[in-house]
């Protein structure tokens, strides 16, 4: 998937606000999962939890099979880089790079 900084904030928004709308519980367990993913990183056994356990709806909402995402056209800004990383999908920094075409 690619996108621009707009799409991602958006994304980010709306993730947050569906699960405000849960409720308080629903965004407490969202919260700690968040915090057990920073805290482990990917892979560990504590973001493997949170992975199959709270983010699996997250991910489900792009169809489940998602690996990696691109940004491009702008720098994302470091929250929100950080947030949907652990939330839904490892983004890629593709601003500022560019090709060189040889001869």
């Amino acid at each position: 998937m690619v996108g621009v900084p707009a799409i991602w904030e958006t994304i980010r928004k709306g993730i947050v606000s569906k699960v405000a709308a849960g409720g308080a519980l629903k965004s407490k367990v969202f919260n700690l999962a968040m915090a057990a993913k920073k805290m482990g990183g990917q892979g560990s056994f504590l973001g493997n939890l949170a992975d199959s356990v709270v983010f699996k709806n997250v991910k489900t909402a792009t169809g489940g099979r998602l690996k990696y995402a691109l940004n491009g056209g702008a720098p994302i800004s470091l929250a929100t880089h950080e947030f949907l990383t652990n939330a839904l999908v490892t983004i890629i920094q593709g601003y500022a790079l560019f090709l060189v075409p040889c001869h």
